[in-house]
């Protein structure tokens, strides 16, 4: 399915020819770093999903992974779990110069011993899904939000609790009114009874068309969401993502990528705990996010 959304892509050459733009990607840079380390509105908002996410989050996990996960969730009511990104050095038309950042990839914590899978999966349910979601939600019609989120992306410093968020020639800025029906959209794929059709009419809003509004719902509703015995991605079919990015709009197609992307970290996540727990876990992207939407509409 994630390979049918990177398709999706060839729609927009110029989407595309964005991620090498250097100087935007360094102004991109400046603005998040005043949004995340000189300004405090990240961790005003943080301490927001930290209330929530107590209650939401940590009664699904396991025991060593919801104490871990708790752990970063009680420290942040005090001290939030600081989201940082490199320093730019250089800024050319063709060349991006960057101080190092330090810490280690997500993506090699997941591959390396049981300890430090560990680690990673809390990070990523505690700091790094809720950050992007946080951009997406309620900051992405003034600021641009990083629409490639693999672990990859992500670098964390045990040391310091900070996330560093790498590549950022990858992101996207809604109108107003587009994310603000993303946050609808949230809202109700959350709501287990909401009619499929009513799903699909908020996708189709949100820029995302289909034959059927009631098809368009339930790949919608299969993208956000998952139960104790399906993952999110598992119902999506690479034949039935090229439909649903058959008529995008182009701004909303970066969107969709990522939106599977990590419906796919989260189903791995949920295949993990599984093979060696032996117990099913709903890791849903929507109820993770469910505080950014409540949030992003009272800011509209």
């Amino acid at each position: 399915a994630v390979l049918a959304i990177f398709k999706g892509v060839q729609a927009s050459e110029d989407a595309v020819m964005r991620e090498f733009d250097m100087i935007q990607e360094a102004r991109t840079l400046q603005q998040i770093e005043e949004l995340c380390v000189h300004g405090a509105e990240w961790e005003r908002s943080y301490r927001v999903w930290v209330e929530a996410a107590q209650a939401l989050i940590l009664p699904r996990l396991p025991a060593h992974l919801a104490v871990l996960t708790g752990m970063y969730i009680q420290q942040a009511q005090n001290s939030p779990c600081r989201v940082q990104v490199p320093t730019v050095l250089i800024s050319e038309s063709s060349v991006l110069g960057m101080r190092k950042v330090p810490g280690v990839s997500l993506q090699e914590m997941l591959s390396n011993d049981t300890a430090a899978v560990r680690e990673a999966m809390a990070v990523m349910l505690g700091v790094a899904v809720p950050f992007i979601g946080w951009l997406l939600l309620c900051q992405s019609s003034s600021c641009a939000a990083h629409v490639d989120p693999h672990p990859g992306n992500f670098r964390w410093d045990s040391a310091e609790r900070t996330l560093y968020v790498l590549d950022w020639g990858s992101v996207v800025t809604l109108s107003e009114d587009k994310r603000t029906t993303l946050c609808l959209m949230i809202q109700m794929v959350c709501q287990a009874d909401t009619d499929e059709s009513l799903v699909g009419e908020l996708a189709n809003q949100f820029g995302v068309r289909g034959e059927s509004t009631a098809a368009i719902g339930r790949l919608v509703r299969g993208l956000l969401t998952s139960s104790r015995h399906r993952a999110a991605p598992d119902e999506l079919s690479n034949a039935a993502i090229e439909r649903l990015l058959d008529d995008v709009d182009t701004d909303v197609v970066p969107v969709v990528r990522c939106l599977a992307i990590l419906g796919g970290m989260l189903k791995k996540t949920q295949q993990r705990l599984r093979e060696e727990h032996d117990q099913d876990v709903a890791l849903s992207l929507a109820e993770i996010w469910a505080p950014w939407a409540s949030r992003g509409l009272v800011s509209r």
